[in-house]
């Protein structure tokens, strides 16, 4: 009799263990944030299309307007983001000095900027389409070139007949993660 309890508390365990495994995506994260940061973030703050090197050709952009818009509504800072255009005119001036925080903060009118990179903007075919995005983003000093803040964050959604992730609703939930760690690192 007590085997068969133990059996029986043996497959529950396991049971409720697979459920919470489907149901739950994986996530990774690291996290930075330099001293004195609140005192040192000068506005305006210009988030520029993030660096994409997913297979996606829009996620760069998707990501940035993602960020930009939880970052205002988190901060209560001024936050723009550059627009496609913006970059499309600036593309011969940016093409010499493409990462250069002073030469993008002077041309963007931006004291503090908001750079990033889209490592991974994909589904995943495992069991499923599993929504996969990775998202590194940077605050910068445009003067000095110093970084600020820095946060890295990989998710991978799930999707079952019980919950369907899409790129961009995970995307959303990770900007929304990123940008309220980095308003409250940076509140004054």
């Amino acid at each position: 009799m007590k085997e068969h309890k133990a059996v029986r508390k043996l497959a529950v365990t396991v049971a409720v263990l697979v459920a919470v495994s489907l149901l739950a995506g994986c996530a990774a994260q690291s996290h930075f944030v330099a001293e004195n940061a609140a005192e040192r973030v000068k506005d305006p703050i210009a988030v520029v299309p993030f660096d994409n090197l997913s297979g996606h050709p829009e996620a760069g952009m998707i990501v940035a307007e993602l960020f930009q818009n939880e970052l205002s509504e988190a901060s209560g800072r001024e936050v723009k983001v550059v627009s496609p255009e913006q970059v499309a005119a600036l593309q011969e001036e940016l093409s010499r000095q493409p990462h250069d925080p002073a030469k993008l903060g002077e041309i963007l009118g931006a004291k503090t900027l908001v750079m990033g990179r889209v490592n991974e903007f994909a589904y995943k075919h495992v069991l499923g389409e599993d929504p996969a995005v990775s998202i590194s983003a940077r605050l910068v000093d445009a003067k000095s070139g110093e970084v600020l803040w820095k946060s890295a964050l990989s998710q991978t959604g799930r999707c079952s007949w019980l919950k369907q992730d899409s790129l961009t609703r995970l995307a959303h939930d990770m900007c929304e993660d990123l940008a309220q760690r980095l308003a409250a690192s940076i509140r004054r």
